[in-house]
Order: structure tokens, then C-alpha cells, then sequence
């Protein structure tokens, strides 16, 4: 009894970590409340972000304006070693993903409250609608070759995530811990999620036991 009950839950825990899907590390706090400006084939739209730990790929809420190929690139700069463009992104089912060109960004950048000057690149053949709020400060300057600097009426919601591609359960496991210290501010958050993971095996293997015990009486 106790050899099936471990079984059965090895199983799905493996099909459950085995799950893939765009993972999300935090957003730029900025509410989706309308579009906030257009970015034209070509194009390009920046503005300051932060960025969080772990991060290799950004989703832009924006939405195409009509038919046609659609494809974004991701370009950091001021941030010296790590500036770069990243590879080309495209449509998921909230908007628009792309991977950053150096992966996650380093200590002095993450989750520290610099701001890196972030741009999307419409590389794509069709115009971006671009999501988020109005704020009063860092908003979005839209750039077309030719023409001068245009600053939109608001920001642009940014999600930072684990990968600019679906990924499983398991990569973002070692991240767990992290992710906690990082949402309690507490030094200790990573050992309390070791410790809670470490008694919520003891008891699922106690209760097994238990249940095997009393079908044998």
C-alpha cells in the first residue's frame, strides 16, 4: 500500500512539474488601464524599468493592429557589459514575448532599484498597440528613423520573466527559495521553504504509512 501511495504521488508531482508555460517573475507595477500609443514597423519604444532576479525574457502587453507577421526584439542599454538586443520574440496569448540578449541580469542591476533603459523594436510587418496606465514619470519615448522623439500619455506594462520561451516547472525550481526571501523580505524565507517542503513529505509519507497499517488490521 505504502509503495503504490509513493508511486501515485511521484507521478503526478512529475506531471505536474512537467507543465510548461511563460513563468513570470514580477511586472513593472504599472496597471493595464488602454492603449497608450501605437509603434509603428520599425519602430522603437523605450523607457526606464527595473529589472527582477532571474530574469531572461520580458512580456510587452501589446496586441497587433491588424493581420500580418508580428515580431519584436528587446534592447538594454546604459547598463555597460550588459547592454545588447536580444533575439527576435513574437505573440503569445496575453501579448508579446522576447528573450534578453545576456540572459539574467547581474546583481548590481536586479531587484536593487536601478532603473535600465529598456526598447522594444517592431521588427515585425504590422502596427503594436501598446498597453498600460498614464503615469507622471519614466513614460515610453517612441522613436521612427526620420522622425524626432515622441513621448506617449503613459508607461508600458513590462512582465519580467524566467525565459523568453514556455519552460517547466522544474527550471525555476531552484528559484523558489529566492523568490520567497525576495516576497517576505526576510532572510529566512529560503530555509522556512526548505523546512516546509521537508515536513510536507514527512507527513505525506506518515499518512501513507498510516493508511498501509490499518488495511493490514
Amino acid at each position: 500500500m505504502f509503495g503504490a501511495g509513493a508511486a501515485v504521488i511521484a507521478v503526478v508531482l512529475v506531471i505536474l512539474l512537467s507543465q510548461t508555460g511563460l513563468r513570470r517573475l514580477g511586472n513593472n507595477d504599472t496597471p493595464v488601464q488602454g492603449v497608450i500609443g501605437t509603434l509603428a514597423p520599425g519602430a522603437t519604444g523605450c523607457q526606464p524599468e527595473p529589472m527582477h532576479k532571474g530574469a531572461r525574457g520580458v512580456e510587452i502587453y501589446a496586441s497587433p493592429t491588424q493581420p500580418g507577421r508580428v515580431a519584436i526584439r528587446i534592447k538594454i542599454t546604459g547598463a555597460g557589459r550588459y547592454d545588447g538586443t536580444g533575439g527576435t520574440g513574437g505573440l503569445i496569448a496575453g501579448g508579446l514575448a522576447a528573450p534578453l540578449a545576456h540572459g539574467a541580469p547581474p546583481p548590481r542591476f536586479a531587484d536593487t532599484g536601478v532603473l535600465l533603459n529598456l526598447c522594444v523594436i517592431n521588427t515585425g510587418q504590422v502596427p503594436l498597440a501598446l498597453i498600460g496606465a498614464g503615469t507622471g514619470a519614466d513614460q515610453l519615448t517612441l522613436r521612427q528613423a526620420g522622425s524626432p522623439p515622441t513621448t506617449t500619455v503613459g508607461r508600458l506594462r513590462i512582465d519580467d520573466l524566467v525565459s523568453g520561451r514556455a519552460v517547466s516547472l522544474w527550471e525555476i525550481l531552484p528559484m523558489l527559495p529566492d523568490r520567497f526571501a525576495a516576497a517576505t523580505g526576510s532572510l529566512l524565507a529560503p530555509w522556512l521553504v526548505v523546512g516546509g517542503g521537508i515536513l510536507a513529505l514527512l507527513a505525506m509519507v506518515g499518512l501513507l504509512r498510516g493508511g498501509g497499517e490499518v488495511d493490514e488490521n
